[in-house]
């Protein structure tokens, strides 16, 4: 009997050869094996490492940002945004208030500040202990956030709601007696500014009514139609025609000369009248707002692109601006002074007003008695607010006003 094979089923080899290409784990085609790398490890190592240094440099920056953050909004917000509140600031002479005190904060460090702050008077080191407070609390949220391994983005962020928390801890720490005296000062000064530039107009008028005054006296001592010689007074012999022409001739070059004289008299008392107002207008600042406000006026018509920005119609300069804007820079440096954050000084504001006539800081928008007496000397002793007598420094001298007491700092000359 023979036998008989079944075509329909595979053999065994077919079997096998189908398993195998059918097994994945199976590669036909095996790659070469990877070389070994010695330095592999090495590098390994020096990129983690520097991602560690990238992420500590990281740190360090936002913990300077956090410190110059929370210590310029403490200022700011404690003490001159009430100030500029008082007076009904305008948006962009909070932001110039801001701006100013962010430089403030910048120039000195905060860390500078903060040291000097927790040892300098009572407020000022309860606001040094409140940053400090809300700062480590930042910190260490930080911190913690990033052993969690979050993102930068959730890292790097500091809660409104901190800020907020902050901004009322500083705010209840500072007696409100602070504020009232910086704007009491404040006020004080532009009074006193006011009523210096209304005494100055009043004696330039006298000056110049009194000039007119004299003019005229002379005009009517002269005889403008005094003949040189009459119709009767013709020699013997003379033809009438050519004495009449002579008589003519005289009479012209005399009232020729009669003008010229009492033009060269107009002249003369004019001259003197402007020399005396050039006295009044140059003879000094009257305080440190005069010298601020004058200082920055000649600021914008120095630089163009302040006279612009303080232009009226591309013409004429806004005077209103340029006296608010200074009532901004005065109350941050009253708020200074008040609280003995800096010792304002003769130089220091010749210093400051020099800084000011070679910036243009105020692009990016764009200094006392009373309150505590924890943070402020009484009037006798150092009143720091100036005096309301002219100065004898001349306004081209590019040098700080002096005074006593009054109004206004005192320079301490």
């Amino acid at each position: 009997m023979g036998f008989i094979m079944d075509l329909d089923t595979p053999s065994n080899a077919s079997l096998i050869r189908q398993k195998l290409l059918e097994d994945s784990s199976i590669d036909l085609y095996p790659k070469e094996e990877e070389k070994y790398d010695p330095l592999a490890s090495y590098r390994e190592y020096y990129e983690l490492q520097e991602q560690q240094e990238t992420k500590r440099n990281q740190l360090s920056t936002f913990k300077e940002d956090v410190k110059h953050e929370l210590l310029s909004t403490a200022l700011y917000q404690g003490f001159l945004n009430p100030v500029l509140e008082s007076f009904y600031a305008k948006s962009h002479e909070k932001i110039l208030g801001r701006n100013l005190v962010c430089d403030f904060v910048e120039s000195h460090t905060p860390d500078a500040l903060l040291s000097k702050f927790k040892y300098q008077n009572t407020i000022l080191a309860e606001v040094a202990f409140t940053v400090d407070q809300y700062y480590n609390h930042i910190i260490n949220e930080t911190e913690e956030k990033i052993k969690k391994g979050l993102t930068e983005d959730d890292i790097y962020e500091i809660e409104d709601d901190t800020i907020k928390d902050m901004v009322l801890d500083v705010k209840s720490s500072i007696p409100k007696d602070v504020t009232k005296t910086i704007t009491k000062r404040i006020q004080n000064s532009i009074e006193d500014f006011i009523d210096n530039k209304k005494k100055s107009q009043s004696e330039i008028k006298n000056i110049y009514d009194k000039a007119k005054e004299k003019i005229e006296q002379y005009d009517q001592t002269q005889d403008f139609m005094n003949p040189y010689q009459t119709d009767a007074e013709t020699q013997d012999g003379m033809d009438p025609d050519v004495a009449a022409n002579d008589n003519l001739a005289g009479k012209l070059n005399m009232q020729q000369a009669q003008v010229d004289q009492q033009n060269a008299y107009k002249e003369e008392v004019m001259r003197e009248a402007r020399y005396k107002e050039s006295m009044i207008l140059e003879s000094g600042y009257c305080n440190v707002f005069d010298a601020m406000l004058s200082n920055l006026v000649e600021t914008i018509h120095k630089v163009g692109i302040l006279k612009e920005a303080y232009s009226v119609d591309n013409s004429s300069i806004n005077v209103e601006k340029a006296f608010n804007d200074t009532r901004v820079m005065y109350a941050w440096l009253e708020c200074v002074n008040t609280t003995q954050m800096e010792d304002i000084d003769s130089a220091y504001l010749t210093e400051l007003l020099k800084e000011t006539s070679d910036s243009e800081g105020m692009m990016d928008a764009g200094t006392t008695s009373g309150g505590s007496s924890t943070t402020t000397n009484s009037k006798s002793s150092n009143d720091m607010m100036g005096d309301t007598s002219k100065v004898t420094q001349s306004k081209s001298s590019g040098k700080a006003p002096s005074g006593t007491s009054g109004s206004d700092l005192d320079m301490k000359m």
